[in-house]
Order: structure tokens, then C-alpha cells, then sequence
């Protein structure tokens, strides 16, 4: 898939009382008058829009897009007992009659959300080694280059915690890009950032903090995880270490590659030399996969996690992974 695909309402009422424009169902015939004005005719427009209200589907799926665009999995995520297939069929009648727009993203708009694994260590660092809790700031999240992006999952913070969204028009850059924000977290820089003098690193050399952190705590942030649907992994235990394995096979491939010498596989001068860096800093298995040796990093995480208030309670590390994933196997 190249892109991503957002839906968005054509206009911000969301009754469904008439087609707000002409869709394929919708032809430009001229109906006589009876017809248009008689219900029990077949071409009676409002036809569409009385098997729209009889659909509780699109009952539930047009109110979601009052605040803005909504992607496909967040409509999966907010509408419980809806299939994938009926949400595809839904979305197609209601875009077939004109009620809402589909629009591709080529690459996914760059947003800030509270819960960003990345904010999460960020804000936990600011915390420990500099004495700035989350309490002592006043949040604002939304869109860093493209307005909106609400957070995916309802957040119920302490309520020491203050936070609100950006207007609906504004990103973070241009409030940061302003003067009107005063710093900026996010796992990627902000357009205005190498332009506006006045917009700078947070430390002046930023892998030298990052080297320290790792020195003291032995921790590497965790970014991304792998996450199998329920459902799946119920009805098939084996494919949890067998995805493990497919994806530690594809790491011992590319530490291998990133050993050669005589054709560097990144476009980076010098590969060699940063990697013999990070392996004298970190060790050999300077990028770990798997539980064992993520351990102490995952649980740090839980605990940051119910500490800033995004988890109910402090979870344990074996309680989001596969038992299969914890086993030992030789590839």
C-alpha cells in the first residue's frame, strides 16, 4: 500500500436526510414530479437517503467525522462490533452517494500525540535527570506540518496534567515557527527547523546525551513492537515465534551486511567506523530483538507508562509479550 487512506465528510452537518451531492446512484435524469415527490417510486432520490438512515453503520460512522478526517483503523477502534468488510461497504456507499470523500495520503501526515512512544521516554528523561515533570508544562498537540490529528485513544491523564489541541487550522511547526509555543517534542524536527534561527536543538549535542543516558541506564529506547490481532494468534499460537524468527533472521542479515567493506550497503561515509563504535559502546548485539535482552528497557517503559498516567495500571513485561516469544529456538 503507497499510501494511506483518510476519510473526510463532504460537508460538516452530519444529517442524512438528503444527498449532499450527486453520486453514481444519483443519476442527472429528469424525474417527473410525482416520482420525485413519491416515495414508493424506485426513483424517488430520497430512496438513498432512507436506506442510509436504515443502516446503523453509517449512522455511526458519519457523527466521526465531525472533527476532522478519520483514518480507517481509527473509525476499527471506535465503532465496536463493526467488521473490517461491513466498514468497507459502508464507506463505499456512503462516498458512492456523496457523503463522504476519500483521500489518499501518500505518506502518513507526521503528528504529535501524548502517548508517542517517543514523548513518553522524553518526558520520563526531562523527569529523572532534570527535575521537569509532566505537571510543570502545558501540553499542545496536533499536526507538526498538516492541522488536526487528534489523539487515537481517549486519554485520561492526572489532573495536574494540562493539555489541550491546536486550533484546527494551526500545526506545531508554525506555533513553534512563532514564537507562540516554546519547545517542541516529536520522533521528527519540524519544518521550520534549520530556518528560524531561533529554533535549535534542546542540547547542543544531542548523540553525546543519548551516549551518556545509555552508559548510565543501559537502556536504548524502544520504539516499535510487532503486534499480532488477537483473534489471529488464538487461532494460531505457532505464528508469534514464527514471525520472531523471521524477523531475527532478517537482523543477523543485515549485521552481517553492515560488516562489508568492500561495498557499503547505507549511503553513510564512514559506516564501518560508526558501527565498530556502537558495537564498542553497546556491544555486539548493539540493535536486540526479543524479550530476555529488552527486558530492563520494557519494564522502564511500563513503569513511565502508569507514572504519566496512560495506563490504568503498572504492567508487568510478560503481560503484552507471547509466551512463545520468551522461548529459546535455533534458526
Amino acid at each position: 500500500m503507497n499510501g494511506v487512506w483518510v476519510y473526510t465528510s463532504h460537508k460538516t452537518s452530519t444529517h442524512l436526510l438528503v444527498p449532499m451531492q450527486k453520486g453514481p446512484g444519483m443519476t442527472g435524469k429528469k424525474r417527473s414530479a410525482s416520482s420525485r415527490g413519491d416515495v414508493y417510486s424506485a426513483s424517488c432520490p430520497s430512496r438513498v437517503a432512507l436506506e442510509l438512515i436504515g443502516s446503523k453503520w453509517a449512522l455511526l460512522i458519519v457523527p466521526l467525522l465531525d472533527r476532522g478526517p478519520v483514518r480507517n483503523g481509527e473509525f476499527m477502534r471506535r465503532i465496536e462490533g463493526i467488521s473490517q468488510k461491513m466498514l468497507t461497504q459502508t464507506l463505499r456507499e456512503l462516498e458512492r452517494n456523496g457523503l463522504v470523500e476519500r483521500i489518499d495520503y501518500q505518506t502518513v501526515p507526521p503528528h504529535v500525540e501524548y502517548q508517542l512512544t517517543a514523548l513518553v521516554w522524553a518526558r520520563a528523561l526531562l523527569a529523572d535527570d532534570y527535575g521537569v515533570q509532566p505537571a510543570d508544562v502545558h501540553w499542545v498537540r496536533g499536526g507538526i506540518d498538516t492541522p488536526g490529528r487528534p489523539e487515537k485513544i481517549r486519554l485520561a491523564l492526572p489532573a495536574d496534567v494540562h493539555i489541550e489541541d491546536a486550533p484546527a487550522h494551526e500545526t506545531i511547526s508554525a506555533l513553534l515557527d512563532r514564537g507562540e509555543i516554546d519547545a517542541f517534542i516529536a520522533p521528527r524536527p519540524p519544518a521550520c527547523a534549520g530556518r528560524n534561527p531561533d529554533v535549535g536543538w534542546l542540547f547542543a549535542d544531542p548523540t553525546a546525551v543519548a551516549r551518556d543516558y545509555f552508559r548510565r541506564t543501559g537502556i536504548f529506547p524502544i520504539m516499535h513492537t510487532i503486534v499480532i490481532r488477537r483473534e489471529v494468534y488464538e487461532a494460531h499460537r505457532w505464528i508469534a515465534q514464527s514471525l520472531y524468527k523471521a524477523f531475527v533472521e532478517a537482523q543477523s542479515r543485515v549485521y552481517r551486511e553492515l560488516e562489508e567493506t568492500a561495498a557499503l550497503k547505507v549511503m553513510l561515509p564512514w559506516l564501518n567506523a560508526h558501527v565498530e563504535e556502537a558495537r564498542r559502546l553497546m556491544g555486539d548485539d548493539y540493535w536486540s530483538y526479543g524479550f530476555k535482552g529488552n527486558r530492563e528497557t520494557l519494564e522502564t517503559f511500563l513503569r513511565y507508562s502508569y507514572e504519566q498516567g496512560l495506563s490504568k495500571r503498572k504492567l508487568c513485561a510478560e503481560d503484552i509479550f507471547a509466551p512463545e516469544t520468551m522461548e529459546s529456538f535455533v534458526i
